[in-house]
């Protein structure tokens, strides 16, 4: 039901923002909390009540919740240029969870929005930072 959906969003950032990863060494508990957050996320991110950029900031907080909440990071082709700068941000420790995050955006798709010049070259410099931060540092040539 729609009108249980902000509910059912509350719930989701909740529970994923008070998980620690000492929760998550104590198998009971990781298996409720997983599938606690698996069935809310899945409900949550099909409705469009949760967005890309709000999983994306609870990763960048709680990296180790990143087996459970990168299957549902989808984001909209509008969101992909703020959203390679937040993976900007992420910790270099972090490069497997940038790779994962980068993996899910469609750039030829947000190319055929027909982004101005502006745009592209801002696209370009963070997909520089973004290898970087993936640990691949890109030539010069």
């Amino acid at each position: 039901n729609s009108r249980h959906l902000p509910l059912a969003n509350e719930l989701f950032t909740v529970l994923a923002k008070s998980t620690t990863e000492n929760w998550l060494n104590i198998p009971p508990l990781r298996h409720f909390v997983s599938e606690c957050l698996e069935n809310l996320a899945t409900i949550v991110v099909s409705q469009g009540e949760c967005s890309a950029k709000v999983i994306l900031e609870i990763l960048k907080e709680s990296p180790y919740l990143s087996s459970m909440l990168t299957p549902h990071f989808s984001p909209k082709i509008s969101e992909i240029p703020e959203l390679y700068e937040m993976i900007c941000d992420i910790p270099i420790g972090d490069g497997f969870l940038s790779f994962v995050l980068l993996s899910k955006m469609d750039l030829p798709e947000w190319l055929n929005s027909r982004p101005e010049k502006s745009e592209l070259a801002t696209m370009i410099s963070l997909l520089f930072r973004n290898l970087e931060v993936t640990g691949v540092v890109p030539s010069e040539a």
